[in-house]
Parts: structure tokens; C-alpha cells; sequence
């Protein structure tokens, strides 16, 4: 939509346009939650665990599909139609720049980890080497898929807000509203972002 110049637009519409990322998400999440339940009952159970018919997981995919579509839809009963996406300019252009710093962050980390393991095949290293390049790769790996929400902390005020509130932090918002003081940290320290 922004790649058209729609800017202004109802949240129900902007709802309907991005349901199936929103859908998408939802069933991943669930369905990461199905297959992290379905290995841990096969490493407790595996006895009973090879005797599962396949209709069990018919029936536990169409649980995730339902699931994702109720929690998707949760999200469109709480919009209000006369609510309008106003975004300036300058929150775009942080918006996109934020996707830019993330993208590369991606890009960075999934080249590292996949040319890290490619020569660590190609060179046939063994021992403890392979155990510090396949740990380092996991590492990688593992800040790829999860830098994205400190980005956006760190770039996006609306992300940094809601997410305060989500968490019922109390803050207090400085003048330029640039900086946020946070005072629930324990020992009662104050971080500044």
C-alpha cells in the first residue's frame, strides 16, 4: 500500500488487505507451538508415540488453521471503522528505514551461518571445530530471527510505546519525545533509550 501512496486508510481496510501476513503469522506461531508439543511427547513417550494414528494430526493441523483464524479475526472485531492510518511522511521513511537496517541484519546473519557450515562440509573439518562452527552458526541463526524487535524498538516510537504499554511499564516521556525513561527495572535503575 505505501509502494502505491496509500496512506490514509481505515484500519478495517488496512486489516483486509494484510489478513493473509497476519494469518500467515498466526499459523506459525501456532504451529511452531503443535511441532514443539509433538517432539516432546515423542522423546517422553516414544512407545506410545509410534502408535499415533495420522488422523491425530489432521485433526491437530485443523486446530492450528482454526486457531489462527480466530486469533486473526479477534484482531478485526476491536478495529474501529473511523479510525484512519495517518502516517507522516518522516514515519514512513523511519518505517522503511528500520526494514532496510533489518533486511540487512538477515541478509548478514543467514550468509555467515549458511558459508560457515558450507566450509566447514567443504574443508571436512572434525573435533572440536566443528562443534565451535556449528555453535557459532546456531548463534547467528539465532540473532536472525530475533533482531528485528530491538530494531524496531530502537527505531520505531509507536513500536517503542506500545510495547511499554503492552508490558504496563510506566514511562515517562520527555519533551522531544525522543527519549523514554523507564523505571521498572529492578533495583530500581533507570535505563534511558
Amino acid at each position: 500500500m505505501m509502494l502505491l501512496g496509500f496512506y490514509d486508510i481505515f484500519n478495517t481496510t488496512c486489516f483486509l488487505f494484510s489478513f493473509y501476513g497476519i494469518f500467515a503469522m498466526n499459523m506459525q506461531s501456532i504451529l511452531s507451538l503443535f511441532i514443539g508439543l509433538d517432539r516432546l511427547y515423542k522423546v517422553s513417550f516414544p512407545v506410545k508415540y509410534s502408535k499415533l494414528p495420522i488422523s491425530h494430526y489432521i485433526i491437530g493441523f485443523v486446530f492450528c488453521v482454526v486457531a489462527s483464524l480466530l486469533v486473526t479475526f479477534s484482531k478485526y472485531a476491536f478495529l474501529a471503522e473511523n479510525n484512519l492510518h495517518i502516517k507522516t511522511v518522516e514515519s514512513v521513511n523511519r518505517i522503511l528505514n528500520s526494514l532496510i537496517v533489518i533486511i540487512a541484519f538477515y541478509v548478514c546473519t543467514w550468509f555467515l551461518a549458511m558459508a560457515s557450515l558450507f566450509l566447514s562440509e567443504v574443508l571436512k573439518l572434525e573435533g572440536a571445530t566443528v562443534y565451535m562452527v556449528r555453535r557459532w552458526a546456531g548463534w547467528l541463526v539465532t540473532c536472525n530471527s530475533s533482531l528485528h524487535v530491538f530494531v524496531y524498538f530502537w527505531r520505531t516510537p509507536e513500536y517503542r510505546k506500545a510495547i511499554i504499554q503492552f508490558f504496563c511499564l510506566p514511562f515517562k516521556s520527555e519533551s522531544n519525545n525522543s527519549k523514554i525513561l523507564i523505571s521498572a527495572i529492578p533495583r530500581n535503575q533507570v535505563m534511558v533509550l
